[in-house]
């Protein structure tokens, strides 16, 4: 089975807190995890190096409408540094952060999920989005996948896609349907399939928990769930597996004006458990990149298969065993 490792590169906007607005926060804190005292930043740069530990590559969804409000040039850094590390680049989209002070200015924010935006609205945000991080050194033929902010976008997506020439979404999450996701699968999708000619659908990886869902996201579940789960996914004849992650995941910030903060060490742990084990059965997972995935599919090298795969359930039992580390992490955050 091929495992995609993802990571939702991104910034924030600006955020209320306790009846004070902080100011969105940039590349260097969000995405890279550049805090004081800090040879090494705690974001994309601790995930860098954990890869390179494995000769692992991992996807990066950047998200681009933030190079509007912080400049093209951090994000072009933020981007060289990926790219020069051999990982791969693809677009991610927050439609927000075209004004990311709104509050600040007293105004209303901007839908941020693209689903909620006409399909020739969203067809000039995919195109807006590949324009900057290819003016961010991105190479416009690498770039041929895209997640959508929130995972929030709907069916219409694949054909703004389509016009635009994208041919992997990875923003069906089986969690986020009836929130964010608008996306209506005709079953409940946990591997890559084909829902319009010549655009394919990576969703992330799910297990079912009770009446709902659980994805594979490394703050989201424990390593021996994300193992087991991984397990089952191969066992239930998923072809690929997709992962999530997000920088912010790996560091607390515990303040923003001067740039204190602290590595996350329990999903630090999570991700070098994670690698370890891809690492030591080579034989039966392969990780690699949407970017790579994309041009098999469009070379017609990849076969997709149409029936959807059975949703595996995960454990009760290691369910139990994850809380406590999770109050753990709400208690120091």
């Amino acid at each position: 089975m091929e495992v995609d490792l993802t990571v939702d590169t991104e910034c924030t906007e600006e955020r209320l807190i306790r009846n004070v607005i902080r100011p969105p926060v940039g590349y260097d804190l969000m995405m890279r995890g550049r805090v004081a005292g800090r040879e090494r930043g705690l974001g994309t740069e601790l995930i860098v190096d954990e890869l390179r530990q494995f000769d692992f590559q991992a996807t990066f969804f950047v998200e681009a409408l933030c190079a509007e409000h912080f400049g093209i040039d951090g994000l072009a850094s933020v981007c060289g540094d990926l790219l020069s590390a051999g990982q791969d680049v693809q677009l991610h989209l927050h439609p927000n952060f075209r004004k990311p002070e709104w509050r600040h200015r007293g105004e209303q924010p901007l839908a941020d999920n693209i689903g909620e935006y006409d399909r020739a609205a969203q067809e000039q945000l995919l195109r807006t989005g590949i324009d900057i991080l290819e003016r961010a050194g991105v190479p416009r033929a690498s770039v041929r996948a895209f997640r959508a902010g929130n995972y929030g976008a709907g069916n219409d997506v694949w054909m703004a896609m389509q016009k635009v020439g994208l041919a992997i979404d990875s923003s069906l999450n089986l969690c986020y349907i009836g929130r964010s996701c608008m996306i209506v699968p005709d079953a409940p999708r946990i591997d890559l399939y084909e829902p319009i000619e010549g655009v394919w659908e990576l969703p992330i990886s799910c297990f079912a928990e009770g009446s709902t869902y659980r994805h594979l996201e490394i703050t989201a579940i424990s390593s021996t769930e994300m193992i087991k789960a991984l397990q089952n996914l191969k066992a239930a004849g998923a072809a690929t597996a997709t992962i999530v992650t997000h920088p912010g995941e790996f560091f607390f910030i515990d303040d923003h004006a001067r740039r204190k903060g602290r590595p996350n060490r329990i999903n630090v742990l999570r991700l070098r458990r994670l690698l370890a084990f891809l690492d030591k059965a080579r034989d039966r997972f392969e990780v690699r990149t949407v970017g790579s995935l994309a041009h098999e599919l469009e070379a017609g090298t990849k076969r997709v298969a149409i029936d959807p795969v059975q949703v595996p359930s995960g454990s009760a039992m290691l369910r139990l065993a994850r809380m406590p580390a999770q109050a753990v992490k709400r208690l120091i955050a």
